[in-house]
């Protein structure tokens, strides 16, 4: 499901990326230790929590989600499967997923709230204006800093990255 928010372009989600490798002082050279980074983004974020869950508890296309409640607080919801496979395998894609649930965590403490607002024309939102686009897009931008991957090989950021096929060739289209 997608929501409207405020807008930010491409370049703007650069500079949000830039801010979160500076506050997790993570190193742009290397793949992002997803899982070691759930506990220490948990607790820079104030508020937010996450949990395994049994694969059967989130719909079956449904990898990983974020909860907000009343009181204001996050929680990301995992599924086993996704959380192993990120964990002891290093997949790409589930660490990706996960990636992006910190990411909506993350542009919503930026000011980023989704508007609960879903009455748009043919359901789509433009880009800089969906509240998906834009955890994409920060996810991507993390997962595969733009500096360090622009003159690679899909393969190179693949290998250096631990990013799926699909994200690396996503990377190379902008």
């Amino acid at each position: 499901m997608d929501y409207f928010t405020k807008p930010i372009s491409r370049i703007g989600i650069r500079e949000i990326a830039d801010a979160f490798f500076d506050l997790f002082d993570i190193s742009r050279q290397n793949s992002i230790p997803v899982v070691d980074l759930l506990d220490p983004f948990c607790k820079k974020m104030g508020n937010v929590t996450y949990d395994i869950v049994e694969d059967n508890e989130l719909d079956h296309n449904v990898p990983a989600v974020t909860e907000l409640d009343n009181d204001g607080n996050f929680t990301i919801k995992i599924k086993a499967c996704v959380y192993n496979g990120a964990y002891y395998n290093q997949t790409g894609g589930y660490r990706n997923h996960i990636m992006h649930e910190m990411c909506h965590v993350f542009m919503y403490k930026l000011g980023y709230t989704p508007r609960l607002e879903r009455s748009f024309s043919n359901n789509t939102i433009e880009a800089m204006y969906s509240a998906e686009w834009q955890a994409k897009a920060l996810c991507g931008e993390i997962m595969m800093p733009y500096e360090e991957t622009k003159n690679m090989s899909v393969d190179e950021i693949c290998k250096r990255y631990n990013v799926s096929l699909l994200s690396a060739q996503q990377r190379k289209r902008y």
